[in-house]
């Protein structure tokens, strides 16, 4: 056990409904962190949004993979960041503000921005005709979020971006998701471990469908009681919902399973 390597996602997993972490999770990451194992954090949030999570951890994360792979701190503490690119970025849009969008969230310069079509570039909303100066200017996008109206709507965009040079995934029944091509959680996690770890050696748990790539190809990955079916079906191990300690029962049982 001693080569093992943790890495989780935060909603709907690390975190319950309330937006915490489980006390005996807490405590169960500490431990494993003093016994010399790594803990990683794997989430489509951005940096500050899982910053404002793992503040209630006794440790920082040993690794982090943010906004679904597009930026990442490895386990040496090298930053790695993969940008959409301008006109890429600029096609993406023109697309998907002919679709059926409840919101638009930009991350630019490791922040998450609301495009409005009018409004001040407030600390939380840019302006649709500022983003795409500045994007003409060579502003970059890490990630694009739609938060679509209705989740019946989430074959449109995906048929819609199908010929664009994207990766496209999902977080939530509302939420597409869109990075650099080939960006992903899973490449997100190989950079972190600065393929120096074997994927073999990780266990992974989550619970949508941005996770499936990654939990298929670790050593061990395990499904949230309240996971995805189409992550249950290709997932080791399934274990107690996000909002009962999935953390500690995972640790607890890979214990037992390697004794």
């Amino acid at each position: 056990m001693n080569d093992q390597i943790l890495c989780s996602d935060i909603d709907g997993t690390l975190i319950s409904d309330s937006k915490r972490v489980a006390p005996q999770d807490v405590k169960a990451l500490a431990t494993w962190q003093k016994d010399g194992h790594l803990f990683g954090i794997t989430s489509g949030r951005s940096l500050d949004g899982i910053k404002m999570i793992t503040r209630q951890l006794e440790r920082e994360p040993d690794f982090i993979v943010a906004l679904n792979g597009a930026y990442v701190s490895s386990i040496t503490g090298n930053i790695y960041e993969s940008n959409l690119g301008n006109m890429i970025s600029r096609q993406v849009l023109a697309i998907i503000r002919q679709l059926p969008a409840e919101k638009i969230i930009v991350n630019i310069n490791r922040q998450s921005l609301q495009m409005v079509q009018r409004g001040t570039n407030g600390r939380t909303e840019i302006d649709e005709a500022s983003l795409l100066q500045q994007l003409e200017d060579g502003m970059e996008v890490a990630k694009i979020t739609v938060l679509l109206k209705s989740s019946d709507d989430s074959q449109l965009f995906y048929d819609q971006l199908s010929s664009s040079p994207v990766e496209v995934t999902t977080s939530d029944d509302r939420y597409i998701e869109i990075m650099q091509q080939g960006i992903s959680k899973l490449s997100g996690l190989k950079t972190a471990l600065e393929r120096q770890i074997p994927l073999e050696q990780v266990i992974a748990v989550g619970d949508y469908l941005n996770d499936i790539a990654m939990i298929r190809a670790v050593g061990a990955g395990y499904a949230v009681e309240n996971a995805r079916p189409e992550l249950k079906r290709v997932t080791d191990y399934q274990t107690v919902s996000h909002n009962a300690g999935p953390i500690s029962h995972i640790l607890n049982e890979q214990r037992r399973m390697n004794r």
